[in-house]
């Protein structure tokens, strides 16, 4: 358990600096590098992932993109206007659990939004 810890926190850290984010965002980062780990291959479950060994299906890793990159995301209809932008520049934080959706902070006024239209 404690060789998991210490993997979990190596990665936290790598993911606040390499995104440049602040201290504050490790929470987001702890979350997703968990979501990572749980969707790799460990030699202890026979080349499996954790989460094939609990669900037994092999996991969705298409919507797995770099922490802390940066993310487009659409802005609904109904609050566009005709010379308004149709996106806004977030950064991801991770995914939202029991979603398929990405969760952003937005860079406009540093709020997380959870949206499942979104570019990279």
């Amino acid at each position: 358990a404690e060789r998991h810890i210490q993997t979990l926190n190596s990665r936290i850290a790598a993911m606040i600096i390499g995104s440049g984010l602040p201290k504050a965002y490790w929470g987001e980062a702890a979350l997703y590098a968990a979501y990572i780990l749980n969707r790799t291959p460990h030699d202890s479950l026979d080349g499996k992932t954790p989460y094939e060994t609990i669900t037994g299906t092999i996991p969705d890793i298409r919507m797995i993109h770099a922490f802390g990159c940066s993310a487009y995301r659409h802005i609904p209809k109904e609050r566009q206007s005709k010379f308004e932008p149709k996106a806004e520049l977030c950064v991801l934080l991770g995914i939202q659990p029991g979603f398929d959706a990405f969760r952003l902070l937005r860079l406009s006024d540093l709020k997380i939004v959870v949206s499942r239209d979104v570019s990279f």
